[in-house]
């Protein structure tokens, strides 16, 4: 009888998932915490205003085709309208088609958190666990508040982390025509489109030195692919009519300066955080990772919306600049226990995400109220594409909606204004047959309209809605 040993089959794939628990602990940690807070959030946050935005017009674009003029509201009927995210409204259209109700959860999936998950992944790449993991949690919430939200800006943060990863490549004609690609993808989805030329440029000319000739056709292709649209001719005067309106900055909350409150504080430790880390590093500022991450912090500073562009450059880029040369000595035990825990807890709370969605607070017998009988109806920007989606008889009666860009400065300004009391609502409001207001927000105005006709009587109320209608004729 034979005395030798039987070599018996190992479990490799066992062997595979305990490495990387091992060698990547922190990282697999952050990754799944960030994914289940994002789906929480997401679950959380339901529907806003732009969410509805998106809907409307995705609807329009797939019932009636590109639009060129506006006959959706009032005040801004017949009007251009440069529809320059027509196709990143139709994605969210036909997406809330499919998914209905889980049409938040199932956006977050399909785009916020993979372009989390990317980022990290390009972090990882050339950099220590602990650093990606450290730079992760310090860029989650500036991220995750804004990632949240359901609106065309979410398709454009994969994108940017598929630029991220075109641009820290070694560059070849392959990953320059494709880094225009995303870039000419992305002129049809949202307008930080233009932060995505401007990476590419920043790249672009890193060659400068060696290649003027060749540096200066590729910045100039990164800008016009951000005109591969429809809408290409009209597209410069619509980037002149958003990101140079000195007025949204003014009224409109994402477009604002990142000022000094608690709900920046976040932010503001990001860009701190950049900040320093990127003066620690030995890396030259006119290198492509430094100057884009300061000039990202630029951005953010002068404008909020920049901010989760800000997390996800930082998350990508970050930890190779911080990481040192010395080899990392792997804490197993530690790295895999702390790995599975963040794994069992985002399983816990994506489950509770996907129960108790809140999809909409807003209801639709509000909606059904509003429309009932002929003539205009008066609405605040944020809930007119609700009042559209919910009610497409009311097209072309509506006041006005989130499209900020068709209204003039003072229409902008007077709009605005209705949150805080100022003078000029009686000229808004004239000429309107039903009101549709917030009974928070805009307590005031109700109770000055009711004052001022009394003809008008509230119709439907609940505590996020409040319906006013005129009686007779």
């Amino acid at each position: 009888m034979s005395t030798r040993a039987i070599d018996l089959p190992r479990p490799r794939t066992r062997v595979r998932l305990a490495a990387a628990l091992e060698v990547h602990g922190l990282t697999i940690a952050a990754a799944a915490l960030g994914a289940a807070l994002l789906l929480i959030l997401a679950a959380a946050a339901g529907m806003v205003a732009d969410s509805w935005l998106g809907l409307v017009g995705g609807r329009e674009v797939a019932q009636h085709g590109l639009p060129s003029r506006d006959n959706l509201a009032v005040v801004t009927f017949g009007r251009p309208w440069v529809d320059q995210q027509w196709l990143g409204q139709l994605v969210l259209y036909e997406l809330h088609r499919a998914t209905r109700a889980y049409f938040p959860l199932l956006l977050a999936c399909l785009a916020a958190i993979p372009a989390l998950l990317g980022s990290i992944a390009l972090g990882r790449r050339g950099s220590r666990d602990r650093a990606v993991a450290a730079v992760a949690v310090l860029t989650l919430l500036p991220f995750l508040g804004a990632a949240a939200l359901a609106r065309t800006q979410s398709l454009a943060y994969p994108l940017f982390v598929v630029l991220l990863a075109l641009l820290q490549r070694r560059q070849t004609w392959a990953t320059r025509i494709a880094s225009l690609g995303a870039i000419a993808l992305w002129a049809n989805l949202h307008g930080s489109v233009l932060l995505g030329a401007g990476a590419a440029s920043l790249r672009f000319l890193q060659d400068a030195r060696r290649h003027r000739g060749r540096a200066t056709v590729l910045v100039g292709s990164a800008w016009l692919a951000t005109l591969c649209s429809p809408y290409a001719l009209d597209l410069p005067s619509y980037y002149r009519s958003t990101v140079a309106n000195s007025t949204f900055s003014e009224v409109l909350t994402q477009w604002q300066p990142l000022g000094l409150s608690a709900r920046a504080l976040p932010t503001w430790l990001l860009v701190v955080g950049v900040v320093w880390l990127v003066g620690r590093s030995k890396r030259r500022l006119w290198t492509f990772e430094p100057a884009l991450l300061l000039a990202l912090v630029v951005l953010t500073v002068d404008s909020v919306r920049t901010a989760p562009f800000l997390a996800l450059a930082a998350v990508a880029l970050l930890p190779r600049l911080i990481t040192r040369s010395r080899p990392e000595r792997p804490e197993t035990l530690v790295r895999a226990r702390v790995a599975i825990a963040a794994v069992a807890s985002a399983a816990l709370i994506a489950t509770v995400a996907v129960t108790h969605v809140r999809f909409s607070p807003l209801a639709p017998e509000a909606a059904v109220a509003a429309a009932t009988g002929p003539g205009k109806i008066f609405v605040p920007l944020e809930l007119g594409d609700w009042l559209l989606w919910n009610e497409p008889a009311v097209r072309g009666r509506v006041s006005a909606d989130a499209r900020a860009e068709l209204l003039t400065p003072s229409e902008l300004r007077r709009f605005a204004g209705l949150w805080h009391g100022a003078d000029g609502w009686r000229e808004l409001t004239a000429g309107y047959r039903s009101f549709v207001l917030s009974p928070t927000d805009e307590r005031w105005l109700v109770r000055r309209l009711l004052a001022r006709s009394p003809r008008l009587a509230v119709v439907y109320r609940d505590e996020h809605v409040v319906v006013l209608a005129r009686r007779g004729r």
